[in-house]
């Protein structure tokens, strides 16, 4: 059975549309820069004794705020979708989400793989379906203080205590058992099959690019950046293996 109505069809861009949409992209590039981290990762920075709820909302909340004519925590997707389309143009890629779009009703949300669908508060027939959605983490240390700056940056570093001669032998002695750094192995398994999951929802994605948005939650004393490093390299040695 086939519908009497043809196809909704967008009319293309004019050259107002386009000239508006080049403004926006232009003052959006400086929003871009900085750190990232996935949308579970900004939740579980966001819990610090909080239940799961209270972090979502208060995430979404600070999202659809704004500062200065910025908004208070930026976010970005790596598509974004709006029926009826802004400016004749339905889908955007990888571009800052307006706090406005944020600003209405939740109709869908997978905090794992980055989706979300809204309703405009401000229009009721056009909605945004957002993929690949990040969180910049450099707003989330302004917001949320000491306690996420510790999960994305190595501890500072202390003097060693002092020890006996005998305790130095003892530390200087050959290892044996175990290799050193073997024991995360197990420890990284769930943030590679994270990073499996974000790689499917957006094949544009990097395995570095997929790496940065778990290494803050990754096992271990190293820095962000060997984090990273440490996941890529598990990652590409199992998918060898596959």
């Amino acid at each position: 059975m086939t519908s009497d109505h043809p196809p909704r069809r967008w009319l293309q861009p004019t050259a107002e549309d386009l000239r508006v949409i080049e403004e926006e992209e232009a003052l959006e590039r400086p929003l871009l820069k900085g750190r990232w981290v996935s949308a579970m990762t900004a939740r579980d920075l966001a819990m610090n004794g909080a239940d799961q709820r209270n972090a979502e909302a208060f995430l979404l909340r600070a999202a659809a705020k704004e500062h200065n004519r910025r908004p208070m925590l930026r976010t970005k997707a790596a598509k974004a979708e709006t029926v009826p389309p802004r400016f004749r143009l339905p889908v955007r890629r990888d571009r800052i989400v307006h706090s406005f779009d944020w600003d209405g009703k939740i109709l869908a949300a997978q905090w794992q793989a980055g989706f979300f669908e809204l309703r405009s508060r401000h229009f009721s027939d056009r909605t945004v379906t957002l993929i690949g959605v990040e969180f910049s983490l450099d707003d989330l240390e302004g917001l949320l203080g000491p306690h996420c700056r510790s999960a994305s940056t190595p501890p500072a570093a202390t003097d060693p205590a002092p020890f006996s001669t005998e305790q130095k032998l003892v530390t200087t002695a050959k290892r044996h058992g175990r290799p050193k750094g073997t024991g995360l192995v197990n420890a990284d398994a769930p943030f590679i099959e994270e990073m499996r999951h974000l790689l499917d929802a957006n094949p544009a994605l990097s395995p570095t690019k997929a790496a940065q948005q778990v290494a803050a939650r990754a096992a271990g004393d190293g820095t962000f950046e060997s984090k990273v490093t440490r996941l890529v390299k598990a990652y590409k040695k199992q998918s060898e293996t596959e």
